[in-house]
């Protein structure tokens, strides 16, 4: 179980690198992180 939420976490945080990239539409709002 642990294992797997380290996982899940490693892989949101790459998908939100990713969609902050892919989505300048949404830079705004992703840009207060």
């Amino acid at each position: 179980m642990k294992q797997i939420k380290e996982l899940q976490r490693l892989l949101g945080k790459k998908r939100w690198k990713m969609n902050s990239l892919k989505k300048p539409l949404n830079t705004g709002v992703q840009k207060s992180g």
